[in-house]
C-alpha cells in the first residue's frame, strides 16, 4: 500500500526500487569498464520493470543496451491511450509490443514520461497483460492474477530471441540481487 501512496518514490518500496537502480546502473558502468563492448538484453517484471526503466535516463550508454524489456510495469506510459485508432492497431507507441487492453494509460504507479528515452524506442518493448492492475489494464486488486502470468511471457521472449548466432544456452541469466 505505502508504494501506492508514495508513487513507488519512497518508503520500503521506493529504497528498494533506488538501490536497483543503484546496483543495475553498477552492474553496466563497471562492466563496461572491464569487458569493454559488452551488450546487454535487459528484462524486468513488475518492480524490476521500474528500475530498469529508471535506470535507462540515468547516464548509461545506450549502445551497450540490444533491448530493454518491461513486463507488468506500474509505470507504464502508452500516450496514445485515448485516440480512438489505436482500438484499431493504429498509431501504436514504438515499444507497444503485448498489450492487449486498447485503454491502458499508464501503470498503477502514474506514467514514467518520456515512459523510454529516445535513443531505446527502437530496441525497448513493453507487455501489459489484459486485467493486470500494476500495468493498468485492470481494477481488480483482489484477484491480480494477470500479473503472475509474466514468467511464461518471459521465458517465451527468451527462447525467441534471434541474435545473430548467439543461442540461448550463450546468454546468462543474472537477477540483481
Amino acid at each position: 500500500m505505502g508504494a501506492f501512496a508514495t508513487a513507488g518514490r519512497s518508503l520500503k518500496y521506493g529504497k528498494s526500487v533506488k538501490l536497483g537502480v543503484t546496483k543495475l546502473k553498477n552492474i553496466l558502468n563497471n562492466n563496461s569498464s572491464i569487458c569493454g563492448k559488452t551488450n546487454y538484453i535487459l528484462i524486468g517484471y513488475s518492480q524490476g520493470a521500474q528500475v530498469l526503466g529508471t535506470t535507462l535516463r540515468e547516464n548509461i550508454d545506450s549502445v551497450q543496451i540490444t533491448y530493454a524489456a518491461f513486463f507488468g510495469d506500474p509505470q507504464l506510459y502508452l500516450p496514445e491511450s485515448n485516440d480512438y485508432n489505436v482500438c484499431h492497431n493504429k498509431k501504436l507507441s514504438q515499444y507497444r509490443k503485448d498489450v492487449v487492453d486498447c485503454k491502458v494509460e499508464s501503470g498503477i504507479l502514474g506514467a514514467r514520461i518520456p515512459y523510454i528515452p529516445e535513443a531505446y524506442l527502437n530496441k525497448a518493448g513493453t507487455w501489459c497483460n489484459k486485467g493486470d492492475v500494476v500495468c493498468g489494464s485492470g481494477f481488480n486488486f483482489k484477484n491480480n492474477t494477470a500479473h503472475l502470468q509474466y514468467p511464461q511471457k518471459i521465458r517465451k521472449f527468451i527462447e525467441d530471441l534471434d541474435i545473430g548466432n548467439i543461442t540461448k544456452k550463450d546468454i546468462p541469466i543474472a537477477p540483481i540481487e
